[in-house]
């Protein structure tokens, strides 16, 4: 399992990541200027419309921006695939409408049509609350070498994207077969509990980046922890320069090595997946 590191703007997060050639990235459309910094070529980068990012403040997308983003990336040779400019039905903290749901999906259709018209690889993504027949419409749709989005609701608890993403599941091994099951992409999956039940081929998070925000860096059980705890005896720990950047090493080294240990539980399971 993939973990995918999402980037922001901070220049230390950037040098620390070309420094490290971190092989797993995200970048939003909504910090593009990220990528003309990244000096690398990372192994799989995913290029996010900022759907949720515009859905969360209430703005839209231009999907010919993003496409003209998207594409200048890959005419200067970068390998990537492009998540669609999805459209999220509801609002933060309501269950969408029936009415809702079926005009986002139907225009959800219409902006990976015309991205792929120009070209590009195009992550379709599955919300929590939409019916399982239009998971079935995306899985049509799927190249043979495609990924799909899978994103639950970030405003419900654990135990409701757990319910949901069980259900997919169900749905997909019935679909597809164990052994067949289509690589997917657990949009801002973080929870160790999420990653044990269900065989994402990648995730994407943020909170590895915790450090320079919340003084917390990512341990080896995939949990928050103080950065105080990484150094005891150091009372300024968490605005400690030095120690914030160590913070960020950990957070991605650990992230990695869970990535790897969810490869392996889920080959244990009779789920590999293939690059």
């Amino acid at each position: 399992m993939r973990l995918t590191f999402a980037l922001g703007t901070n220049p230390a997060q950037i040098t620390l990541f070309n420094e490290l050639q971190v092989s797993n990235v995200l970048i939003s459309f909504a910090y593009a200027k990220t990528l003309d910094g990244v000096t690398y070529q990372p192994d799989y980068l995913i290029l996010d419309s900022g759907a949720f990012t515009a859905w969360n403040s209430g703005k839209t997308v231009d999907v010919k921006a993003y496409g003209d983003w998207v594409e200048k990336n890959q005419q200067a040779g970068k390998k990537l695939v492009a998540v669609n400019l999805d459209v999220i039905p509801g609002e933060v903290g309501r269950t969408s409408t029936k009415a809702e749901r079926a005009a986002g999906m139907k225009e959800s259709l219409d902006n990976a049509d015309y991205l792929r018209g120009r070209g590009l690889e195009v992550m379709e993504v599955f919300h929590q609350d939409e019916p399982l027949v239009f998971l079935d419409a995306l899985l049509d749709r799927l190249p043979a070498d495609g990924i799909l989005g899978i994103s639950p609701r970030n405003d419900v608890n654990i135990n409701s994207k757990l319910e949901w993403q069980k259900n997919v599941l169900r749905h997909l091994y019935q679909r597809c077969g164990v052994a067949n099951i289509p690589r997917t992409h657990g949009l801002a999956v973080t929870s160790m509990r999420m990653m044990k039940n269900f065989p994402y081929y990648s995730v994407d998070s943020s909170t590895w980046a915790s450090s320079m925000l919340y003084g917390t860096f990512t341990n080896e059980w995939g949990k928050q922890d103080d950065l105080e705890n990484m150094l005891p005896g150091r009372p300024n720990m968490r605005t400690f320069p030095p120690g914030i950047i160590h913070g960020l090493r950990r957070s991605v080294e650990h992230s990695q090595h869970i990535g790897e240990s969810m490869t392996t539980l889920w080959a244990q399971r009779g789920v590999v997946w293939k690059d």
